[in-house]
């Protein structure tokens, strides 16, 4: 009975993550690895959603072997539920902390050689990462002088900061959540007032678009300039050539200009 829950809830829980990925994705821009990444990040979190009632089947079932009396030995099924935890655990907490982090990094970098953008991204992590551990030794060296804590209990001290950490944040998404979802569903309900409030997104979305656009032009008019004017000789010319491989041309940007414009007169 285990097995088949696992089996379906299993399913149903990569099918809902491929659905969401599939559903807000960019498919024609957003790369294999941040796919891949996303993927097992989602499937991760909601995975526990499908451990739980597990663990819960499988200590009551070592309850009622306790109750008529026999014997309280470690069975294959918790040996299972112990390496599915931890894998679990050990899983997030390397996404989290290490590697999503230094994927963000890389990708919002502006080096253009892999080895500098691993730089950049190990370089600001360890800085974040330092600052962190300096604030914790602050309040350790703190509750350490007024005698609130001593050495023995500086491990209880780390999964106090932890957990406080987790619950703060939880709390923080939970409470926007339980703000912003019903004010969502409440504004929804005016059947009347969808209209409106549809034609203000779509005026604010055209006006972003044509600010962004001009924005744009300015850039690659920029880019063109400085690659006109740098001589072909010069020690920055290989990281222009990449910019200027980057940066729409001109006869993309009109079409797309035009292309808008007809859009909005429609």
């Amino acid at each position: 009975m285990r097995v088949t829950f696992a089996f379906v809830a299993s399913a149903l829980v990569v099918s809902l993550v491929l659905r969401t990925l599939n559903y807000f994705s960019d498919k024609r821009n957003n790369p294999v690895s941040v796919k891949a990444q996303v993927f097992l990040s989602w499937t991760l979190s909601v995975s526990i959603l499908t451990l739980v009632p597990l663990d819960v089947g499988y200590s009551l079932s070592q309850m009622g072997n306790d109750k008529n009396g026999g014997a309280h030995e470690r069975t294959d099924d918790g040996n299972m539920m112990t390496y599915m935890w931890g894998v679990t655990y050990w899983s997030t907490f390397l996404l989290t902390w290490v590697i999503l982090p230094l994927h963000q990094i890389y990708e919002d970098s502006g080096d253009f050689t892999f080895a500098s953008r691993c730089s950049t991204a190990l370089r600001e992590n360890v800085v974040f990462y330092l600052v962190l551990v300096g604030i914790l030794a602050i309040g350790a060296t703190g509750l350490l002088f007024f005698g609130s804590l001593d050495a023995s209990s500086l491990s209880a001290y780390g999964i106090v900061v932890a957990n406080a950490w987790g619950i703060s944040t939880g709390i923080l998404l939970v409470g926007y959540g339980l703000v912003e979802v019903p004010r969502a569903l409440y504004k929804r309900s005016f059947l009347d007032d969808r209209p409106t409030m549809a034609y203000k997104r779509v005026a604010h979305v055209s006006r972003s678009l044509q600010e962004a656009h001009e924005d744009l032009k300015k850039v690659c008019k920029a880019v063109a300039t400085t690659a006109r004017v740098m001589p072909r000789r010069h020690e920055l010319r290989w990281a222009m050539d990449i910019i200027e491989s980057e940066v729409p041309d001109a006869e993309t940007l009109r079409m797309d200009n035009n292309n808008n414009n007809n859009n909005n007169n429609n």
